[in-house]
């Protein structure tokens, strides 16, 4: 009998010791987990970092108290000289009622890291010439143009973001100072090194 209940007090201290054994053991042969990585962007805004794209927009141009609406079209390019600062040059292609327009512009604009999007904030200057005629005159004006602009860049595929924002192109020209609203803004750029 004595040696029943050896066997069983042997079996009893085994079962209890066992659990804490094997843990003791796991945890000596466990790695410490890597610390986590932080995850990749979308669109990369380091020095560096070459940029090309482009917008269409629908616009309202006024200048001298008269309106036309209007479609452009800006294809430009960019390089990062610095983390999230980018310098641009641009082109200015613009068809309307009874114009047509054309000019380059170069500035820049900052990267405002908000996650993914990017929002951003810069300004252009350049020179651009329009062209309008009707009832058989027709004139053509060139002239110094500024763009203040604001927006957001938004991710939709790797190295690839769609821009959303708002440009204010204000022209001044023989005297006359123009102003041209781009009321929709759409445009699309890629990031490469």
């Amino acid at each position: 009998m004595r040696f029943l209940a050896f066997i069983l007090a042997c079996s009893m201290i085994s079962a209890v010791a066992a659990p804490e054994a094997a843990v003791a053991a796991d945890t000596k042969s466990r790695k410490p987990k890597p610390a986590p990585k932080e995850p990749e962007r979308d669109l990369k805004m380091n020095e560096g970092t070459m940029q090309a794209g482009g917008s269409i927009t629908l616009d309202i141009a006024s200048a001298g108290g008269a309106s036309a609406v209007g479609f452009n079209v800006y294809p430009n390019i960019g390089y990062f000289v610095a983390d999230r600062i980018e310098l641009l040059a641009g082109l200015d292609l613009g068809l309307g009622q009874g114009y047509t327009a054309w000019g380059f512009d170069v500035g820049g604009r900052v990267m405002i890291d908000m996650g993914d999007p990017w929002g951003y904030v810069g300004v252009t200057g350049g020179y651009g010439s329009v062209s309008a005629g009707g009832g058989g005159v027709s004139v053509s004006v060139g002239g110094a143009a500024v763009t203040p602009m604001l927006g957001v860049i938004l991710p939709v595929a790797k190295n690839v973001g769609v821009d959303l924002g708002t440009r204010v192109n204000i022209g001044i020209a023989g005297g006359t100072t123009n102003i041209n609203v781009p009321i929709g803004f759409l445009g699309i750029d890629a990031y490469f090194k």
